[in-house]
């Protein structure tokens, strides 16, 4: 999942490709501090005990918890550059294993966020983005 800088190197105004990353990279702390503010452990509660009685979990341990979830996401997050599209974006590479698991960490981190029949949608990063969103905008209104 790749989770788009709001404004592009052409919106920023920065000189170079170098700055504006220095820029996103900067922007990233806030993002996850944002990201950390909106966890709401009781959906992660609940989210533990559907995903423990689906099938969707590979070779989950006891030590399996989905209140981990949103932590290791948040400490995996790296930040990339496109130079097609001279955007940033926000990643966690498709390597990260989730905890107590042998599932790729951005599969739950989809499940999560979007849901499927069995379990519901979260909407943390689409909310922490939305709000990360406007604090960026905000702060490149020249």
């Amino acid at each position: 999942m790749k989770i788009w800088f709001p404004v592009s190197l052409s919106e920023s105004g920065r000189e170079s490709s170098t700055d504006y990353f220095v820029s996103c990279c900067l922007y990233l702390s806030r993002f996850k501090t944002i990201l950390r503010s909106n966890i709401l452990i009781v959906k992660w509660q609940v989210l533990d005990a559907k995903l423990k009685e689906s099938d969707l979990l590979e070779d989950a341990t006891e030590k399996f918890k989905a209140t981990n979830i949103p932590n290791q996401f948040i400490n995996n997050l790296n930040c990339g550059y496109d130079g097609y599209t001279e955007k940033c974006y926000y990643y966690v590479s498709n390597l990260v294993k989730c905890f107590g698991t042998s599932n790729n960490l951005n599969k739950l981190i989809d499940l999560c966020e979007f849901g499927n029949d069995d379990i519901p949608p979260i909407n943390w990063i689409r909310h922490s983005y939305l709000l990360f969103k406007d604090a960026v905008k905000e702060d490149f209104v020249t």
